[in-house]
């Protein structure tokens, strides 16, 4: 596998659009979140809990690289997008020092509403997110002290929102291949932004 590019963000951020359409035009096997991604999402908030020792999380991370590379072997690279694998991703940019990861940075008050839209056109699927236990990460697993351990859910969707783009900019904002973007920006209208992007892309190609 050639190229290895994450779109990655507190969901709702307009990623898999990304994805399918980087996909396409540069011969990248792509996909939106798989069942590997829901693992992930398990697997990453167990770690952040402190139930995950490390030898399991490079067991969990190795099985998933190798199922990338098998799913990519006839493309020059795998393109993926999810808000799932952000606390294992720290794992998977040691496995693949060239990672390119897009951080996709919405709006906070437009992405939980449009969160809550989206759960609320599934009722099943709103009460898995709620109840399935590490299904979310929490003020509670982490140990949160500063914050109330019983938020609402909006109020919640907002913590998760601060937390997980708070650790993607703490874990790589300095990694040599990682670019901040703001989805307001990109979905403007506006050619530049996505101009950007594309140097950003064949740049790494």
């Amino acid at each position: 596998m050639n190229k290895f590019i994450h779109f990655i963000g507190a969901h709702r951020n307009g990623s898999a659009t990304l994805a399918y359409f980087f996909g396409r035009n540069f011969n990248l096997y792509s996909v939106h979140q798989t069942v590997w991604h829901l693992a992930s999402n398990i697997v990453g908030n167990l770690k952040m809990a402190g139930l995950m020792p490390r030898f399991l999380m490079k067991v969990y991370v190795s099985a998933y690289v190798s199922n990338l590379k098998t799913k990519s072997a006839n493309y020059s690279g795998f393109v993926e997008t999810n808000g799932f694998n952000i606390f294992i991703l720290p794992e998977l940019a040691q496995q693949f020092p060239d990672l390119m990861i897009v951080h996709l940075i919405r709006n906070p008050s437009t992405m939980v509403n449009s969160q809550l839209q989206n759960r609320r056109r599934n009722s099943f699927k709103r009460l898995l997110q709620i109840y399935l236990p590490f299904w979310q990460i929490s003020p509670r697993l982490v140990e949160d002290t500063t914050c109330q351990a019983n938020l609402g859910e909006e109020d919640l969707i907002f913590w998760q929102w601060a937390f997980k783009n708070s650790f993607l900019l703490d874990n790589f904002a300095d990694h040599k291949h990682y670019k901040a973007v703001f989805f307001e920006d990109l979905f403007s209208g506006s050619s530049s932004h996505f101009n950007e992007m594309l140097c950003f892309f064949r740049f790494g190609f």
